[in-house]
């Protein structure tokens, strides 16, 4: 079933992304940056939760992520807790969260043969693009100060 694999894996990113969210928004100084991180958490659910509709019975138990999530958001927070810069250094890893988003949403796009699945994926192609944009922005614009 390589839609439904695919779609998975578009999920499991979405789900990664969520969670990622959550703690950096709980971990970081900046309330502005708590705030977004907030948003961007429920973004990830919302169309995790749209893409996991469409999956066969029975395909979407255990999603929860994948296992480079867990790893890279345990080294979230051994550098946070170990660099001087927290802040700086969820925002560099909340970007990479959002490349492995958008890739995954192009291989899901690149090979899925159902159009319902097709259509709601270019349905929310579009926020998450926004927020991979708005991360690579951040992650700018923190670098430069």
């Amino acid at each position: 079933m390589p839609d439904a694999d695919d779609l998975k894996q578009v999920v499991a990113a979405l789900h990664d992304g969520e969670k990622f969210y959550v703690d950096a928004a709980n971990e970081i100084a900046d309330s502005s940056h708590q705030e977004m991180f907030r948003l961007m958490a429920m973004t990830k659910r919302e169309i995790a939760d749209d893409l996991t509709a469409l999956l066969p019975a029975g395909r979407s138990d255990s999603i929860d992520g994948t296992w480079i999530g867990k790893i890279r958001e345990s080294y979230a927070h051994c550098r946070a807790l170990l660099g001087t810069d927290k802040d700086l250094v969820f925002i560099d890893l909340l970007e990479s969260a959002e490349d492995r988003v958008i890739a995954a949403f192009r291989d899901c796009l690149s090979t899925t043969r159902k159009r319902k699945v097709r259509d709601v994926l270019e349905r929310h192609y579009p926020r998450a693009l926004a927020a991979h944009e708005r991360m690579r922005a951040l992650k700018k614009t923190a670098h430069s100060h």
